[in-house]
């Protein structure tokens, strides 16, 4: 007699590793039994079984219908307010759930339970589920939201309820990721079955932004136990699924900058900045902590470019520390570099060491002072102007005495442009300010010159 064969479908589960049960609903064991059918040798328990034919008899179970959802341009862009939280976008978006077939419900009901309708929410569903009872949409949505609200136990009831029939039904991993989402310490274990049911279902909804959120958590753990390739790994994979959530671009930039890719985070931080998000002095400090990375690595010039960067982000003396000592004393070795090449008749290399002084230290007086002259003698004198009239306006601010007529500098180069009248403005100006200045004489010469 040949052995009787037994039809096995679904009968085992392998459930990922991890997968974290707390309190007393949690603990339940979901038992490794068949999903999807049941199978009795033929004969069993009765008199005449030996007789019987060994053939099996397959007792079918009940299974999920299949749900077939709509393509409608509406009832997608629906879908992903829904996903991601878009409440502002819903009271537009809503009327086209009517054209969503047997989604409906379920759609509503999240749009209720965002708008903090809860109770209306699971009491719609628990009539749709009257007249689906087969779909797993119905009872995976419920679970979601019980979760959200943290009634993990009634997510647990919903949950069970759906593993009868199939516990790799992707829309019944999803609801099992999304709970453990929102479970202490289930991050690893929600991002797996999240993957396997996006795996078992491309299309599947409400997953995105799950996802996204999965990935952070999980990357956020793998920063406290210090594993940053890891970290980083994750915060991309959620920063590709979810660009727009503040949190994860955050964490994009602080595992970029601890990697050492601080230019990516800086442009992170800065997509962020132009969105209106107040970042405060996260960009400043990036720069800092890029400075001091560059010192390390021996680019000097580098470290003060991105010291220089923290200055003007918003950090202060104070703030930058050592840095700004750093910055001066650069600031200082430029301008020095820069009159010896002025000297030897190198305009281009002295025009540069000042350039690069005032990116430095951009209170400068001396590099605004000297780099205004090399413009003037390339023929630049409107860019000469600019210059030598920042001198004054610190100067005025600081009550500092200056040892050149810096404003008779100005009229020429004013005068250069063509703007004779706002030279001789300046020059009176100064005589109406300073009746007793040191330079009264040159300063009345010069308007001589400028009324022929």
């Amino acid at each position: 007699m040949s052995r009787p064969m037994y039809l096995e479908r679904n009968t085992l589960h392998l459930r990922p590793a991890g997968f974290l049960v707390q309190g007393a609903a949690w603990a339940c064991v979901l038992l490794l039994a068949g999903c999807g059918e049941r199978v009795v040798e033929a004969g069993a328990g009765s008199a005449s079984g030996a007789a019987a034919s060994t053939a099996p008899v397959v007792t079918m179970g009940p299974r999920f219908d299949s749900v077939e959802r709509s393509l409608d341009a509406e009832v997608v862009r629906l879908r992903a307010a829904l996903d991601f939280g878009h409440v502002t976008e819903l009271e537009a978006l809503l009327p086209a759930a009517s054209r969503a077939g047997r989604e409906e419900p379920c759609l509503r009901a999240r749009a209720m339970a965002l708008m903090g309708r809860r109770i209306e929410a699971l009491r719609l569903l628990a009539e749709a589920k009257q007249a689906q009872p087969w779909n797993p949409d119905v009872g995976s949505t419920a679970a979601e939201i019980y979760a959200g609200a943290g009634a993990f136990d009634d997510a647990l009831r919903e949950i069970l309820a759906l593993e009868k029939v199939s516990k790799l039904e992707p829309a019944v991993l999803r609801a099992r990721g999304v709970a453990m989402l929102l479970k202490e310490g289930g991050a690893t274990t929600g991002l797996a079955l999240l993957e396997q049911a996006r795996a078992g279902d491309p299309l599947l909804p409400f997953t995105q932004r799950a996802l996204a959120q999965a990935h952070l958590l999980v990357g956020k753990e793998r920063a406290k136990a210090k594993d940053l390739p890891g970290a980083l790994l994750h915060a991309r994979a959620s920063g590709e699924l979810d660009a727009l959530d503040v949190d994860g671009q955050r964490f994009l930039s602080e595992c970029l900058a601890a990697t050492g890719l601080h230019a990516e985070a800086r442009r992170v931080l800065d997509g962020l900045a132009a969105r209106g998000v107040a970042i405060g002095a996260e960009i400043a400090l990036l720069e800092k902590r890029a400075g001091f990375d560059a010192l390390l690595r021996g680019k000097q010039h580098e470290a003060l470019d991105h010291f220089a960067a923290a200055r003007r982000a918003g950090l202060d003396e104070d703030a930058l520390g050592s840095a700004a000592q750093l910055l001066r004393e650069a600031a200082s070795e430029e301008v020095t570099a820069g009159v010896e090449a002025f000297a030897q008749g190198e305009l281009a290399a002295a025009s540069e060491r000042f350039e690069r002084a005032l990116r430095w230290e951009p209170d400068q007086l001396a590099a605004m002072n000297h780099l205004a002259v090399c413009r003037m003698k390339q023929a630049q004198p409107q860019q000469a102007a600019e210059l030598w009239r920042r001198v004054l306006d610190i100067a005025r601010d600081e009550r500092l005495e200056l040892p050149e007529p810096v404003h008779v500098n100005l009229a020429r180069a004013l005068a250069e442009t063509g703007d004779v009248e706002g030279a001789k403005l300046v020059l009176l100006e100064h005589l109406d300010r300073n009746p007793s200045s040191p330079w009264v004489r040159e300063t009345e010469r010069a308007l001589q010159q400028l009324s022929r």
